[in-house]
């Protein structure tokens, strides 16, 4: 697995690229959306940060959360072994990069003195798990990728040792992925609620 990852750095450079582009895109959208629009926007976080969860509701939400991240880190465990859907996963990793600049310029905008940690708030806990996820899983999928390609050139090219690593990999990706779900549901919403009552 680690001699997957180290595979090539420039991968992980450009991956890092790629997100931060993601992140300015999403940033300097805001911009470009009606003020009457925003409006809508700020009413739907207003009621989201004020409702409550019960103990029920959590239940299926995480059921839902958990079911969808299964489903993501299978779909990108499969495009990783498909070379032509690089495209995919370098696009997937930029809409991610996209909603974050997005959520948190518009937090900065909305609330100036209170955004930032806000946004540290609703978006921190879960994000530490689903972005290591997200750039371990594309990482390591472009780089297994890239293994396959250098066998349809080479024979001699190993695969198996890769495609091991490449599973193990997304093993951790899921678990990680999990983690984050569960943080989302059970954690960010407390840290909300917290950071709710000094500024709404």
């Amino acid at each position: 697995m680690l001699r997957l990852l180290a595979l090539r750095w420039l991968i992980w450079l450009l991956l890092v690229l790629i997100f931060a582009g993601g992140v300015w895109a999403g940033y300097l959208y805001l911009g470009s959306i009606p003020p009457a629009r925003l409006d809508n926007v700020a009413a739907y976080l207003l009621a989201l940060f004020k409702q409550g969860t019960s103990g029920e509701a959590r239940a299926v939400e995480l059921h839902r959360l958990v079911t969808g991240q299964i489903i993501l880190t299978l779909l990108i465990y499969l495009l990783g072994v498909t070379v032509l859907a690089l495209p995919l996963l370098l696009l997937l990793l930029f809409g991610r990069g996209f909603a974050l600049g997005f959520t948190v310029g518009y937090l900065l905008q909305q609330y100036p003195r209170q955004g930032l940690l806000l946004a540290i708030c609703s978006l921190l806990p879960q994000h530490l798990f689903y972005l290591t996820a997200l750039f371990l899983a594309v990482g390591g999928a472009v780089s297994f990728s890239l293994v396959l390609t250098r066998r349809w050139f080479d024979s001699r090219q190993p695969v198996l040792p890769y495609w091991w690593g490449y599973s193990c990999l997304m093993l951790l990706v899921l678990g990680l992925n999990l983690l984050g779900g569960i943080a989302e549901i059970y954690v960010t919403p407390w840290c909300i609620s917290l950071v709710s009552k000094l500024i709404l």
